[in-house]
């Protein structure tokens, strides 16, 4: 799967790979392509964990104005 973020003026879309593994006691979700991750207790948490990060990376990112810029810096092309 090719990893994708649909940026418009109203929402954005994204398609990440995400590895969920456990560690310990806790279940962990990652995504390589942005480098964020969640985790909890059980998978369902970490899926919801990882869904929170996801989507203050976005909030913070898009409202500091500088989503692009650390998008490029993932590796990622426009």
């Amino acid at each position: 799967m090719m990893d994708k973020i649909h940026i418009s003026k109203k929402k954005i879309n994204s398609e990440l790979a995400i590895f969920l593994f456990k560690e310990d006691d806790n279940y962990i979700t990652y995504s390589p392509a942005l480098d964020l991750s969640g985790y909890g207790k059980t998978e369902e948490d970490a899926r919801n964990s990882f869904n929170v990060v996801l989507k203050e990376y976005f909030d913070y990112s898009i409202s500091k104005g500088t989503l692009y810029k650390d998008l490029k810096s993932h590796g990622w092309n426009k």
